[in-house]
């Protein structure tokens, strides 16, 4: 794959330039990391043939997944499913709607048949088992060593000659166990906000001026779980520092979804330097939201879906959303049109060439009715997550108890409340249950109003059918408000 770009970007017709893309792709015996970089860097940039790019890298890669799948994994080369490739012409983007869907049932009987059987154990990881039983996810030395090749072309790239290396504060999720390491520009320190040494200690360092030889003086980027950040900023505050005055170029949040209210809390007060970014423990690639905008982007090392809630349509605007990882950024454990369990819009981007979408929540937590075997959505948990984010009534549960320094030990986590439904087949009963942080009884005007407020909102939310089901009276919609510790479920902790 040597010098496999280096006459690339001839100029030729859009036909006869990915004829050629594919006759040098699949004339490739090894995956260099340098060159699959470079291929992919082209993908990345506006001109017409870079679509043509990513499709051609996207088929490429998929059928060495593919391959590599039925060779080496069990589970792929015990079901005949795999073993036929639907191909389409250069420079179309690759269909594997034909394969199976997987989702987390396949990881309840035995681990090893999902193994590839001709690599070497690294380490492994692991969902935090939010969402159901945790999912073991294994990783290999081949792997490691190809994602620190790939990673590391892409920061070659990008550093300038002669510039001293950056500082970055990370605040990990110790929830998921082995990380994957992966280069860096520069140097990351690493701390927490879970109890009071730690939280004054990540303070200090972010404050603190550095003398490391080769390196900047200050930290320039800050990097950790949503409701970390969150927790962090808002103790700062606390404390009258001012969090523009540390002067980051970036604050890179991931985890969990961030809700508008809180998205913009960030904001003003580091300024807008924040990254949003979609990622998942089963993946090695994730999405960036688009600043100013609700919108996420994907990395082009991944091959995403959104199929039909009922996994009939391939071009559904509302779906599931389905990954696939692909070889060599994957190749233990490799996960073939993985449902995440999500629900998805899928969104017209001009400005990209990979899938762009809006995160709607979960799938179990949205709730829908089917009419003439239509889907009709009428309550997205991500936009109720909006909605509640701005009322300062409800209460929530607190991530940060053991934190005595902070005042407030609540911000950053997710309001006490339940979201069901029946559905009789003539009538939609939806019911939202809320704990305030006071009785509702003691305040029956203000109760009132904070009813009104969120059925109002909910009846007004984009892609929905909520508002004029409850016209013709096939929703009820019922809004109740209880006093602390009135919630007897347990509260949910993934939008």
């Amino acid at each position: 794959m040597n010098d496999f770009t280096s006459d690339l970007a001839v100029k030729t017709s859009p036909k006869a330039f990915a004829s050629d893309l594919r006759a040098r792709l699949d004339a490739v015996d090894t995956v260099d990391p340098q060159e699959l970089c470079r291929v992919i860097g082209l993908s990345l940039s506006p001109p017409e043939l870079s679509r043509i790019v990513l499709n051609e890298a996207h088929r490429f890669l998929l059928r060495r997944t593919l391959q590599a799948a039925v060779e080496h994994v069990p589970y792929y080369r015990n079901d005949t499913s795999y073993k036929t490739w639907a191909d389409v012409e250069p420079g179309v983007a690759p269909d594997i709607c034909h394969f199976p869907i997987l989702n987390r049932k396949m990881f309840d009987g035995d681990s090893n048949e999902l193994l590839a059987e001709n690599v070497r154990l690294r380490g492994i990881c692991h969902t935090s088992g939010t969402t159901g039983s945790p999912v073991q996810i294994y990783k290999s030395f081949e792997e490691t060593e190809f994602l620190q090749n790939y990673f590391g072309c892409m920061i070659a790239n990008a550093i300038r000659p002669g510039a001293k290396k950056p500082l970055s504060f990370s605040l990990p999720n110790v929830y998921h166990g082995s990380p994957t390491p992966l280069p860096s520009p520069g140097l990351s320190l690493v701390g927490g906000v879970t109890d009071d040494t730690l939280i004054r200690d990540a303070l200090s360092v972010l404050e603190r001026t550095h003398n490391l030889a080769g390196y900047e003086r200050r930290i320039s980027t800050l990097s950790g779980l949503g409701h970390h950040i969150l927790f962090l900023t808002n103790f700062m505050l606390e404390q009258g520092k001012d969090p523009k005055s540390l002067s980051l170029r970036a604050v890179n949040v991931t985890g969990g979804y961030l809700s508008t209210r809180w998205r913009r809390f960030l904001e003003e007060a580091w300024g807008p330097i924040i990254q949003d970014r979609f990622s998942l423990t089963e993946t090695i690639a994730g999405a960036s939201r688009i600043r100013g905008s609700e919108t996420f982007v994907f990395d082009p090392h991944i091959f995403p879906e959104v199929i039909g809630p009922d996994y009939d349509d391939e071009t559904a605007e509302i779906g599931r959303l389905v990954l696939t990882n692909l070889y060599p950024f994957v190749i233990m454990q490799p996960l073939i049109r993985y449902e995440t369990s999500d629900l998805v819009a899928r969104v017209e981007n001009h400005t990209s060439n990979t899938l762009s979408f809006d995160y709607l929540g979960r799938v179990k937590n949205c709730i829908s009715l089917k009419d003439s075997g239509q889907c009709e959505w009428l309550i997205f948990s991500a936009k109720l997550h909006d909605i509640l984010s701005e009322i300062p009534d409800i209460r929530v549960f607190d991530w940060f108890s053991n934190v005595r320094s902070a005042r407030d030990r609540s911000v950053g986590s997710l309001p006490m409340m339940s979201l069901k439904h029946t559905d009789d087949g003539s009538t939609c009963h939806i019911r939202i249950a809320l704990e305030l942080r006071y009785s509702p009884h003691t305040h029956l005007s203000r109760v009132e109003e904070l009813r009104t407020t969120i059925i109002h909102a909910l009846r007004q939310v984009p892609r929905t059918e909520l508002a004029s089901r409850m016209d013709d009276g096939r929703v009820r919609l019922e809004v109740s408000f209880l006093p602390p510790d009135g919630l007897e479920t347990p509260p949910e902790i993934k939008v």
